[in-house]
């Protein structure tokens, strides 16, 4: 019955509060199409109490949200995401269902108990659920028709009502916050995010619940000093067996490779990058006397009690080799191999040392996770006309999640917005929030123990941008004396000096004493003083240091800053032909390589740019705009590529970190000495050793550019000319073909002879980082086909068999005659497009790169003739274009392109 009215009709689910509606209902257009298509003939009125779910018969489903403990969760296959698309139009695609098969779809969509599903009881409750709440939702007559079908299917359908009401678990909604204006605002708290994640398993199986330690390169956030090596972030746990809850500081009995079983003291837990997911272990071995004599042959023991344990050394083991908890020893010393003594331990140091986690008592038996959080503050953008409100946004993500699972937008968590206050101003709940996750944790179901669990988590970082952080920070802002929110930088100092770092603890005694002065003049003075201003700020007393929480953001520190302030210095000294020539040579470019290019006319447009623009632009301006600078723009050019290259890379070589940090003090020397004009705000601050942190800045900024790959499509379904060249070949893998002509790089194959009859071209690959290569790009290789690292795909075939192979000219590497590879003056290594094909398997193109062809003074420009629509009319008009001299052969790697 619907909402309780007596007269019903059974085929279009309505109810009416009188007969002669009813009756009129019968009489209209939709309840006779409807009845037509269900092939009913009669219909009955049917009186039902209010109680009664009319829609479908209740069927009593329960709705169950156990986890299987055999439950197995698939993981994400990166590579095969986009697969190649063959467009086929000589007809249509159906497909046909014998009976067979739709028994088993119907078996299928009526278990009840399909775990995969969770948290729905079945796939069919969850395909129903989402068929309701779809973005284009049905109206309720053709959802009444769709329940009708699988009833008469067979199916055992739940109840319309169930299905539309169904909450997921430990949903909960997000609560009416005020500011302390008094304004209001409405927040999603942390905690239920956390929960909804963790209740995830494909989410609460990707999570990292240790710090990994890396000795290569560093390519996430979870690699970095500041979680390997403040305690906050520790592990504070973990579990063997899913039995034994061995915590940091417990005294444990593990199988020592030399001693056998052995006492010591948990010191740390973790993960290591070579070593994949498997749990290590640092250990305080504490020996007995007979253990340590056979360590130490040649000590003397004779004035320690036989009750002592020595502190010996600190080894690492896997997890598995942990027996069992000991109880804590009453009596320890400090073997010290220099002086080869023993040290006793002040009374304070050993019950430091022997004391148990504070965890332990809070965990009651449960596991304890550590989730650290990244929070992110930004404004959208606003007008004047106010046809945009500006809006300051709350967001979260979790830091322990791969890279390429946080740039993805259902991973990006919205927390609270508003169009009438400031980020500062809803900051009370979370801030709120903060203290309780890191102090008293949050219980949790962890869909990958199956179990509910302890959560710690405290904030690890808070990204925004520049003005944003100064804002969250009681800052000024830049426009002050005290301009840096960083450091005490002053507009009088020396630009290229960095003053004493800020503190939370000198920022707190400074708003103590601006609160203290009795007049608003000295007030005034003394936030001049210090560059802070006083007000109540609940993120100043979240547990850490909340200046350590915001790193250096680069959007506005580089590319909003020198970069594009350099740009508008150096056009406003281009005549109107040199600027011709600029827009000729980007026309030219061959923009393999980049995921974003520059948007508008750079010669015309670049003050109206924004940071996708810069980013474009700072990967190619060596090419193009240093043939008309002088030698000192060229220079603060350089720098700025170099810098920018290491801002915005995938991945930190801690062995190149002083490289690194004096390319950084070389650029702001260089902008200090060249172009003062454009050493912005917060700039100096790239030379501060601890700007890394050992982790890709890339990860750190407030921009985020998520790269999706199209579909590879066949080469007949595209329009326009063709470069045609016929090679006649068999198609196997590794085929060496020796190219006799070669009109230009861009050439395509067309028609290739095999002994394979169904061979089908494509325009595109997809690599092995999950982007799109399309024909004429240039690719890296991996692993390298015989000399040839890198090479240009001209094609990509695929066979009969399903196998897909790729046409690839290769390049050839210059080298020195010492075998050191040749350099530009750009520092770009230099390669020479050599005259050999060969084909490839595609999971050897690992990604697209950028060539830049070194041009010399082989291309010229040339007038050509363009016709343009004016009004209807074609108008002949003359544009000065690029050409390369495809003959000559020598290009340069781009490594600036890292975007």
């Amino acid at each position: 019955m619907e909402g309780g009215k007596p007269f019903f009709c059974d085929i279009c689910q309505k109810g009416f509060d009188k007969q002669y509606r009813l009756d009129r209902h019968f009489e209209s257009a939709t309840h006779r199409s409807l009845a037509e298509s269900l092939s009913i003939v009669a219909q009955q009125l049917r009186v039902e109490s209010p109680a009664e779910d009319t829609l479908v018969p209740d069927d009593d489903v329960t709705v169950e949200l156990a986890i299987s403990p055999h439950h197995s969760i698939e993981t994400e296959d990166r590579q095969t995401d986009v697969q190649l698309d063959v467009d086929d139009d000589d007809g249509e695609d159906t497909v046909e269902m014998d009976e067979v098969s739709v028994q088993q779809l119907l078996q299928l969509l009526g278990n009840s108990d399909h775990t995969s599903c969770l948290p729905f009881p079945s796939l069919l409750f969850a395909l129903l659920f989402f068929l309701i709440h779809s973005p284009h939702p049905m109206g309720k007559s053709n959802l009444s028709f769709v329940w009708f079908v699988m009833r008469m299917a067979g199916l055992r359908v739940p109840s319309f009502t169930k299905v539309k009401n169904f909450k997921m678990p430990d949903f909960v909604s997000p609560t009416r916050c005020l500011s302390p204006q008094g304004l209001p605002f409405y927040y999603r708290s942390i905690s239920s995010v956390i929960s909804q994640c963790l209740g995830t398993p494909k989410l609460a199986s990707s999570l990292i619940r240790f710090p990994v330690e890396s000795t290569t390169t560093y390519t996430e956030i979870y690699h970095g000093k500041r979680w390997n090596s403040e305690p906050r972030f520790a592990a504070p746990m973990v579990s063997i067996a899913g039995v034994l809850h061995v915590f940091v500081k417990d005294c444990v009995t593990f199988l020592h490779p030399q001693l056998g079983p052995t006492r010591g003291i948990i010191d740390k837990i973790y993960h290591r990058k070579d070593l994949g997911t498997e749990v290590l272990v640092k250990v305080d071995t504490l020996l007995d006397a007979n253990q340590f004599k056979f360590m130490v042959p040649n000590s003397c023991l004779f004035y320690l009690p036989d009750s002592t344990l020595i502190l010996y050394e600190q080894i690492t083991v896997v997890s598995s080799a942990i027996v069992c908890v000991q109880e804590k020893p009453l009596d320890v010393v400090r073997w010290n191999r220099v002086t080869d003594s023993f040290q006793r331990f002040s009374p304070d140091e050993c019950a430091s040392y022997l004391a148990t986690h504070p965890l332990k008592a809070k965990a009651a038996g449960r596991k304890v996770v550590m989730l650290p959080l990244i929070l992110f503050a930004d404004d959208t953008s606003g007008n004047k006309s106010k046809k945009w409100h500006k809006f300051e946004s709350w967001y979260l993500l979790l830091a322990g999640l791969p890279r390429h699972m946080n740039a993805k937008v259902e991973n990006i968590h919205f927390l609270c917005s508003s169009d009438s206050m400031s980020a500062l101003d809803m900051a009370n709940p979370i801030a709120d929030e903060l203290i309780l996750l890191e102090g008293s944790g949050l219980e949790v179901y962890d869909a990958l123990h199956n179990e509910h669990v302890l959560v710690i988590a405290p904030i690890l970082l808070f990204i925004a941008d520049n003005p944003m952080a100064s804002l969250l920070l009681n800052h000024l802002g830049g426009s002050a004396i005290k301009y840096c929110r960083i450091c005490m930088a002053d507009r009088d100092e020396s630009p290229d000096i960095i003053s004493a770092i800020r503190t939370l603890q000198d920022s707190l005694q400074q708003m103590v004493v601006i609160s203290s002065q009795r007049t608003q003049q000295l007030k005034d003075q003394h936030r001049t003083l210090y560059g802070v201003r006083e007000d109540s700020n609940p993120l100043l007393h979240i547990p850490g240091d909340a200046y350590r929480c915001f790193p250096l953001e680069l959007l506005h520190t580089l590319l909003l800053g020198p970069v594009k302030y350099f740009l508008i210095e150096v056009m406003a000294t281009f005549s109107k032909a040199q600027k011709e020539e600029i827009l000729a040579r980007m026309k030219a470019f061959n923009f393999s390589g980049f995921h974003v290019k520059v948007h508008g006319n750079v010669c015309y447009h670049h003050k109206s740019f924004v940071g996708r623009d810069y980013k474009a632009w700072s990967q190619m301006a060596l090419f193009i705009i240093s043939p008309y600078l002088t030698e000192g723009q060229q220079k603060v050019l350089l720098a700025l590529s170099k810098v920018f290259r290491i801002a915005y890379c995938d991945f930190f070589d801690p062995a190149e970190a002083d490289t690194l940090h004096q390319i950084c003090v070389g650029f702001v020397h260089t902008l200090y000495t060249d172009a003062v004009k454009v050493l912005k705000t917060f700039t100096i601050h790239m030379k501060y050793k601890g700007f890394f942190n050992s982790i890709p800045s890339k990860l750190l900024n407030a921009d985020r550019e998520i790269y999706k790959p199209g579909t590879a499509r066949m080469a007949t379904s595209y329009n326009g000319k063709l470069n045609l060249l016929k090679v006649h070949a068999t198609i196997i893998d590794g085929t060496i073909l020796e190219l006799q002509q070669l009109e230009t790089p861009y050439s395509v194959i067309t028609h290739l002879g095999s002994m394979d009859d169904n061979v089908q071209e494509y325009r595109a690959v997809v690599s092995n980082c999950s982007e799109l290569v399309h024909s004429g790009d240039y690719v890296e290789l991996h692993p390298p086909f015989c000399e040839f690292k890198y090479g240009q795909l001209l094609t990509t075939i695929q066979l009969k068999s399903g196998r897909t192979l790729c046409l690839v000219q290769g390049f050839l590497a210059l080298q020195l005659p010492n075998g050191q590879p040749l350099f530009n003056d750009f520092e770009c290594p230099l390669f020479t497009l050599s005259r050999t094909l060969f084909t490839v398997d595609s999971t050897r193109i690992q990604k697209a790169v950028s060539m830049v062809h070194e041009c010399g003074n082989h291309c010229k420009f040339e007038k050509s003739v363009v016709l343009n629509t004016v009004e209807r009319e074609q108008v002949a008009d003359t544009k000065l274009v690029f050409l390369h001299d495809w003959t000559q052969l020598l290009y340069c790697l781009n490594v600036y392109c890292v975007l």
